[in-house]
């Protein structure tokens, strides 16, 4: 039983950077993200800012190194690029023998595209290649997609419990790793924008016209972002001799607050 869990990589997508370097240089600069939907399509475009990835799904595509008919979401395209960065930078391999893990967190899943196409769904008469795009709608089709593009297939699992759900794959994934049923775990989330985020924030009525202002008096609610990180973390033993760039000391997950 390992008694201690170690961060070996780091990998990240979001609307201030496509990796961990951008990401940093845009925080270190004060650089926003936030601004009017360009990609997806709603009648909120002009109403609601948000935090989008500036690029299009065949950009994506093609930084994923992937072919340019490629079927898949844009939740697993951002998933795939976050995690390759973090087991790049963690020098992970599938040929040194230790129990490698996935365990990818999303809301929404493949929602983004199951929304432009459920009409077509339910109308007998249509046919073509979008029908594949319905297997990507469940929240596990990003995670396997993942696993099967790494290699890392030990064990694969997904989490959806809402904004906790990143954080509840680091702690089950330090779980398994305590425990002695992984060596090391590739854990994190990812989730892209969809019309049915945007319009269910906006039912509750907590997004704000503006730049959010978290922790003024003022405040009028938030900005909806897109994006997926993910940790590369070890046990004591399978990080020896590598860069360690944290120590995950401790963590916790309670329901305790009002409202």
């Amino acid at each position: 039983m390992s008694s201690r869990i170690y961060i070996t990589g780091l990998g990240i997508i979001s609307a201030i950077g496509n990796n961990v370097a951008e990401s940093l240089d845009a925080l270190n600069n004060k650089r926003t993200g936030v601004h009017k939907l360009r990609h997806l399509r709603t009648r909120h475009q002009d109403t609601v800012p948000v935090g989008e990835i500036d690029l299009s799904d065949a950009q994506l595509i093609e930084l994923c190194g992937l072919p340019a008919d490629f079927k898949t979401t844009r939740t697993a395209l951002l998933g795939l690029i976050a995690a390759r960065e973090a087991a790049t930078q963690a020098k992970l391999s599938t040929e040194d023998g230790l129990r490698t893990g996935i365990i990818s967190a999303t809301s929404v899943g493949g929602m983004g595209i199951t929304e432009n196409l459920w009409l077509d769904y339910l109308n007998p008469e249509k046919t073509g290649d979008w029908l594949k795009y319905i297997e990507t709608h469940e929240c596990g089709d990003s995670t396997e997609f993942i696993a099967d593009e790494l290699g890392f297939k030990d064990y694969v699992s997904t989490i959806s419990t809402a904004c906790s759900s990143s954080a509840n794959s680091i702690m089950y994934g330090a779980r398994l790793i305590k425990h002695g049923l992984l060596d090391r775990v590739i854990v994190g989330g990812t989730d892209a924008l969809s019309r049915f985020t945007i319009n269910g924030f906006m039912t509750l009525m907590i997004l704000d016209s503006q730049h959010c202002k978290p922790f003024d008096a003022e405040r009028k609610g938030l900005n909806l972002g897109e994006g997926a990180g993910f940790l590369v973390i070890e046990s004591e033993q399978a990080a020896k001799n590598k860069k360690i760039l944290a120590e995950l000391t401790g963590y916790g997950n309670a329901n305790d607050a009002y409202h």
